[in-house]
């Protein structure tokens, strides 16, 4: 396994303009996946719950916010598991939708312990992408203004992102991303039009 990884949602790999930025990898398998799935960096990471799915969204975006998973039902909870050792670590995520303006909320478990809200319960989408800290961007402003969660211990060895459905409601999720304190690095892209730049690591 290695880390930090990213999961970049959306229903086609070779869609957008771009590729993946280092250390993540898309993800289109729906369903309950956990357990059957090892992403490109060599970690077991998936849906733990039935009855999601992934959607292609925007070309003209971050490659990492190109597409989006969804969920909704009354009150399902559906989660996404990425095994790591036990230790501390800091995440990253996009709860955006670059077509429709649909709900958000995502909570980060330890096995069944609640560690931290990441995103509270809200309108998201089109024009308002939210961050690990529950901050709002928009999707032009999210690549090099997103920031880290507070660091969070996980014991159990698998980091559990949770969300929360309700109400009939749509709940969306475009990227996720944990890394290890002192050890991580994030991955900033140009905007697009800007300068053809390569992808700069950047050691936090």
């Amino acid at each position: 396994m290695s880390l930090p990884q990213g999961i970049d949602f959306r229903q086609t790999q070779a869609y957008g303009t771009g590729t993946d930025p280092t250390n993540c990898d898309y993800y289109i398998l729906t369903g309950v996946q956990y357990g059957s799935h090892t992403t490109a960096q060599g970690n077991n990471a998936g849906w733990m719950d039935a009855g999601n799915a992934c959607r292609d969204r925007g070309t003209l975006l971050d490659q990492r916010i190109m597409g989006m998973n969804f969920v909704g039902g009354p009150t399902a909870v559906y989660r996404f598991g990425i095994d790591v050792p036990s230790g501390s670590y800091k995440v990253r995520c996009a709860v955006y939708d670059a077509a429709s303006t649909n709900q958000g909320q995502l909570d980060l478990y330890d096995s069944t312990t609640f560690l931290v809200n990441l995103v509270s319960d809200q309108v998201v989408g089109l024009t308002v992408c939210v961050d690990a800290t529950n901050t709002s961007y928009t999707p032009a402003a999210w690549p090099g203004s997103n920031s880290l969660s507070a660091s969070q211990s996980i014991t159990s060895g698998t980091a559990i992102f949770r969300i929360n459905a309700a109400n009939n409601a749509n709940y969306v999720l475009a990227h996720v991303w944990i890394e290890a304190v002192g050890g991580g690095a994030a991955v900033f892209m140009p905007a697009v039009g800007g300068s053809a730049l390569p992808n700069m690591d950047v050691t936090l």
